[in-house]
């Protein structure tokens, strides 16, 4: 399991697209990053989760399975 903490944290209006492609608050650019590493944390059998509070940060985790095949659906035979 790695973990990442960012001191600025998410409004809880924001976590529900925080994994979609293309979601952003910012004024400029576009968001991609969290998109891309669900896919490819899904596509390993894995699980990514964030727990924030505005003001306090936030904190990612990500769980990848040690061993075993992985189907399509990212699920663990």
């Amino acid at each position: 399991m790695g973990q990442l903490t960012r001191r600025v944290g998410i409004p809880k209006k924001n976590l529900k697209n925080l994994f979609e492609p293309l979601f952003t608050t910012k004024a400029k650019g576009i968001d991609l990053g969290l998109a891309i590493t669900k896919t490819l944390v899904d596509g390993h059998g894995g699980t990514i989760e964030v727990e924030s509070e505005v003001g306090k940060g936030s904190t990612f985790s990500v769980r990848l399975p040690i061993s075993g095949e992985v189907e399509e659906k990212g699920e663990q035979k």
